[in-house]
């Protein structure tokens, strides 16, 4: 069976404010909120055999790229963020 790799965004404390005001969409008002209803989702999937990695956005890095690709910093956005973050990671 394949291996099955999931990308999240992971942003640290320090620019989850940053990063809540990026967004434009609803996310999490705290990071403390992040953490516990994420951390959950996480270890779900990886019960059921997802890797997940986590990817720690820059904000301004972030919003450039959606911006460049004409798309909202919305959710399915940041999906695809996290996405990219992740290939650049593996390939070095």
């Amino acid at each position: 069976m394949p291996l099955v790799v999931q990308a999240i965004l992971w942003p640290s404390e320090e620019e989850y404010p940053a990063f809540r005001d990026a967004c434009d969409d609803e996310v999490h008002p705290t990071f403390e909120a992040f953490i516990v209803a994420v951390t959950p989702v996480i270890y779900g999937m990886e019960r059921k055999g997802v890797k997940v990695v986590k990817a720690n956005p820059n904000v301004a890095d972030m919003v450039q790229w959606c911006r460049e690709r004409n798309r909202r910093v919305d959710a399915k956005a940041r999906r695809a963020y996290a996405e990219h973050l992740v290939a650049k990671m593996e390939r070095g």
